[in-house]
């Protein structure tokens, strides 16, 4: 029997339901008496493709039906039988009109924000232009904004809006957002000539944009029109539906969207009927409904809060999962997920923050389980998207090496199967051979000198297709987009397809399906001739990465049917038997809201468009609906990034609520929620800590005791401070021959500035006889412009290296005519040896300056760019001066005949600059020698270890061999285990 239905007929569907089911259910009791082909004349209007794939699966459960009209809200055509011509409108288009337009800002008010941001800044003032026109907002609004008491940024901004409305009007409107408000303008016209006989229904619409809500209301007025609400709270009072519907309420609320889309189709939220009467968890949805009670009317916890109920059966299925990070956090879901798989339950994870699910994604991988995840990947982050991002930067003026051997390492370049191993062991080898030498550029002078090193068939066409690739002599400052385009497209085929590849054969990049979306928008790209956009290296990097990053791909990997991760858009529309929301911290869930570089929020609200407060409320909205479910998780992390995190407003109040009614035992409630997931948390520890139980143990301080013949019989004087201070240093690098790598991309580090200064004393204390006195400093600073312009790239580098030796200038050139009195220099950058015949053992020594006094005796200088070693890091640690003078009294130097030692100095040029000696009178150069072969015969002995860390100067000074010795699982307190070696 058919239901009597009151006019405007509004329904629906409670919180906790299975919104399209109950719909489903709901037309079924209604049409059960009809025949059959009425239910095909429905016409049901979906807000989503998702909503319809929906409804469809559900109707075909249901045996030997005919299934009514779907359509999507945003072809309404149609329903119009195909009447009203859509907007075909090219968005790619129109992107770069935007593009142009704020192109032109930037460069007329360089001021307004920085270039890059060009893409960001396009992207969000296309989006205003859609809600302008969706919001039917004049011009005139905007003239009448009164921004005299805003800051500049705000005038321009205003300014150049003005300018995009003459811009509408010379396109006669025709945007992207204009199709769906001429649709719903053009349908209501239609149906107002057709009167439209069969029934229509609006369905999982909150009618949060303009043309939706004018839709909605045109639909309610049709004799036959239905409109059934998603969420709807039966148990809200007629004192919230009034503040909701008073000029006091703000949007933040998860019920005033449905509010006004009631109003606006006129009637009274209280007379909203339930669709099909589904049953609710009345105690669940009425606790929830209060907490969420506007801040205006929360008095109202102390009036209705003690008329709450079986509390403890309310929470039940809440589970509150208070993790102490988001890793915790993501582990905990994942076991749950887990379990699910096991129970065969479907489980859905339903959170706004990516990082969380991909947590989740990966713990998951674990246990070879693939969560459906409906949001994908960006095609930025997809293989062949961060391809393209890499092989982009090539195109700019600086190409670091660390980026030429990313891309040579990505799974994509040189994509032959048959070549691939011998294209990455030359890459290997090519990397070594750079670091080892310190080469900072790959020229193909140094491609040539490498290549005749190496054995492999390939190297000649593999040197001949990276300089191609990699080495390219031509850069453009400016050029058309299109042409940056087919560059870079081009550059990056090249290199995919590898030295291997034949002409005419498929390019290898865009093997697979994953390659597919980003292929379409790059053909998409190459179609448009308005691509034709003057730019610089920059802007088209920022607007190809920003047009990526708009779309995503979906897993193209099987993935597992009841392990879910969804939006809060999918979750409205889908069904599951357990409901886990994470991310439930303020600033995620809500979201902050996005800044408007265009309006701020005064100047929004005086113009009519969407506040922040209206995507605050429709996500409540949604937590809402879910926290309603049967069964659900709430979870959040109490850190974040070394931060404190603060609770989601929503479970604030929660909490508080309950906490507020002991009587009706809410705090037990909150109790129970919180035990329920502290068992799960205790879980996650259990796993973090199964592998540090038993067999796996913390490593001990290293004193590896290698036999007596591996032991080195040759140090440098700078390794001696080593042996004393960090006997494992010597350990690994000379008895392991482990060498730290040099880093790829050079930087103005202290030991390249220690190389540049004394080759800059060294060429000028050179010269020095040559020099009048009146051109001494200009003397200097010429030879100090060549050297840093031969050996530092980095012109900032250049300026700061230059000041620093600027302010003791003078020192050195004083300093430098006084040692001139007392001695001549004989040797700069001069080697020796002391050799030590009876213990098989040699010291190898340069000494940066020898000078020669009348009596024959030496002068030893040694440059310090940093802080020089004091006295007592001299008489304990740092022997370096004692060994200098060693070698030129027992040996001599290069073409320097030994003598005795008058003085040997740091010449320090710190702040401030100075002379530090050896302190001689305290310990003896004969002396210093005892105790060097007592060093030495210590270790000879086959039971002295090389201990980790012995003595270094700061707890926290660094190793090149920490992470050998496993530092950090030991500490300088513990004693060092010898371990004797074969």
């Amino acid at each position: 029997m058919a239901v009597k239905e009151p006019h405007p007929r509004i329904y629906g569907i409670p919180l906790g339901s299975d919104y399209p089911r109950e719909f489903v259910n709901g037309l079924i009791q209604r049409y059960v008496d009809r025949p059959p082909h009425e239910l095909a004349r429905i016409n049901v209007i979906v807000n989503t493709s998702r909503m319809r794939s929906r409804l469809i699966e559900i109707f075909a459960e249901q045996k030997c039906m005919l299934l009514p009209k779907l359509h999507l809200i945003g072809d309404l055509g149609s329903l119009m039988h195909g009447s009203f011509p859509t907007n075909d409108t090219n968005t790619i288009s129109e992107k770069f009109e935007f593009i142009r337009l704020v192109s032109g800002l930037l460069n007329a008010q360089p001021s307004f924000a920085p270039k890059s941001s060009l893409f960001s800044l396009s992207d969000s003032l296309q989006s205003l232009m859609n809600e302008i026109v969706e919001e039917n907002v004049s011009a005139k609004s905007l003239m009448e904004l009164n921004v005299q008491d805003q800051s500049g940024h705000w005038r321009n901004a205003l300014e150049f809006l003005k300018i995009i409305f003459g811009y509408l009007d010379n396109q006669n409107g025709q945007i992207a957002a204009s199709s769906l408000k001429d649709q719903t303008a053009n349908l209501t016209e239609y149906w107002s000539r057709n009167p439209m006989l069969d029934s229509v229904y609006v369905l999982g619409s909150t009618g949060s944009r303009r043309p939706t809500l004018d839709l909605m209301a045109a639909v309610s007025q049709l004799s036959n029109g239905h409109i059934i609400l998603p969420g709807f709270d039966f148990d809200a009072p007629q004192s919230m539906w009034s503040h909701l519907l008073s000029d006091r309420a703000t949007e933040d609320h998860p019920q005033f969207r449905l509010a006004k889309v009631v109003e606006t189709c006129g009637t009274d939220p209280t007379k909203v009927s339930n669709w099909a009467n589904a049953p609710t968890d009345t105690d669940r949805s009425s606790l929830i409904s209060l907490s969420l009670r506007p801040a205006p009317v929360t008095d109202s916890w102390m009036r209705e809060g003690p008329k709450l109920r079986n509390l403890i059966q309310a929470t039940d299925g809440i589970t509150l999962v208070e993790a102490v990070s988001k890793r915790q956090e993501a582990l905990a879901i994942a076991l749950r997920l887990r379990q699910a798989v096991e129970t065969g339950e479907t489980a859905t994870l339903i959170t706004p923050d990516r990082e969380i699910s991909r947590y989740v994604s990966s713990i998951m991988a674990r246990w070879e389980i693939t969560p459906d995840d409906s949001a994908g990947i960006p095609l930025t982050l997809t293989p062949v998207g961060r391809f393209l991002r890499e092989t982009a930067n090539l195109l700019g003026s600086e190409v670091k090496i660390s980026q030429i051997f990313a891309i040579l390492q990505h799974p994509h370049c040189h994509n032959d199967d048959e070549t691939r191993g011998e294209h990455l062991r030359l890459t290997r080898e090519l990397e070594l051979y750079l670091r080892r030498d310190g080469i900072v550029s790959p020229t193909t002078e140094v491609l040539a000198d490498w290549a005749e090193k190496q054995s492999s068939d390939l190297v000649e066409q593999w040197c001949e297709w990276f300089s191609d690739c990699f080495i390219i002599p031509e850069k453009q400052s400016e050029q058309n987009f299109d042409i940056w385009l087919h560059t870079h497209v081009e550059l990056s085929e090249k290199i995919a397809n590898g030295s291997t590849y034949k002409s005419g054969d498929e390019s290898r990049l865009w093997q697979g399906p994953s390659a597919q979306p980003i292929r379409r928008i790059i053909d998409r790209l190459s179609e448009t001739s308005e691509t034709a956009l003057e730019c610089d290296i920059r802007d088209y990097l920022s607007i190809f990465k920003g047009l990526l990053a708009k779309d995503s791909l979906r897993e193209t990997n099987e993935t597992h049917p009841r392990v879910l991760i969804w939006g809060t858009l999918e979750a409205r529309v889908q069904g599951a038997d357990l409901y886990i929301l994470a991310g439930l911290n303020e600033g995620t869930w809500p979201e902050t809201g996005d800044s408007d570089p265009w309006l701020n929020r005064q100047m929004r609200k005086g113009t009519g468009l969407r506040v922040p407060e209206r995507k605050i409320g429709l996500s409540a909205h949604d937590y809402q609906q879910l926290i309603c479910q049967k069964n659900v998780w709430i979870t959040r992390s109490i850190r974040s990034n070394d931060a404190e995190t603060v609770p989601s407003r929503w479970i604030n109040r929660l909490m508080n609520l309950l906490n507020g009614l002991p009587e009706q035992n809410g705090p037990v409630a909150l109790d129970n929620m919180r035990k329920r997931g502290a068992f799960w948390l205790a879980l996650t520890d259990k796993i973090d800590n199964a592998n540090c139980e038993g067999s796996i143990r913390s490593a001990l301080r290293p004193a590896p005791c290698p036999p007596i013949e591996a032991r080195p019989k040759t140090l440098a004087v700078t390794d001696v401070r080593t042996l004393i201070r960090d006997p494992y240093a010597i350990y690994a690098k000379h008895i392991l021959r482990l060498r730290r790598l040099n880093p790829l991309n050079a930087t103005p580090d202290a030991r390249m500035r220690g190389t540049v200064v004394h080759e800059v004393l060294e060429n000028y204390f050179r010269e020095w006889p040559n020099i009048p006195a009146d051109w001494r400093r200009e003397k200097f600073m010429e030879i100090l412009e060549d050297t840093l312009h031969n050996s530092v790239p980095w012109p900032s580098t250049q300026v700061f290296w230059r000041n620093r030796l600027d302010q003791v200038i003078d020192w050195l050139i004083d300093g430098e005519a006084e040692r001139r009195k007392n001695a001549e220099p004989i040797g700069f950058e001069a080697s020796g040896r002391l050799v030590i015949p009876e213990l098989n053992f040699t010291i190898r020594a340069i000494a940066d300056r020898v000078d020669q006094r009348s009596d024959g005796s030496f002068v030893i200088y040694d440059y310090k760019t940093g802080v020089a070693p004091t006295e007592k890091q001299q008489l304990y640690f740092d022997k370096q001066l004692y060994l200098l003078a060693l070698v030129a009294e027992h040996s001599g130097f290069a073409k320097i005949e030994p003598n005795k030692v008058f003085n040997a100095a740091f010449v320090g040029l710190g702040n401030p600059a100075k002379i530090v000696n050896a302190p001689f009178e305290k310990e003896s150069v004969e002396e210093a020698y005892r105790k060097l072969r007592q060093l030495i015969e210590r270790y000879q002995d086959p039971d002295q270890g090389f201990t980790a860390r012995r003595a270094l100067f700061k707890s926290d000074d660094f190793s090149d061999y920490d992470h050998l010795s496993r530092y950090g699982e030991w500490d300088v307190s513990h004693p060092p285990k010898k371990e004797r070696l074969q």
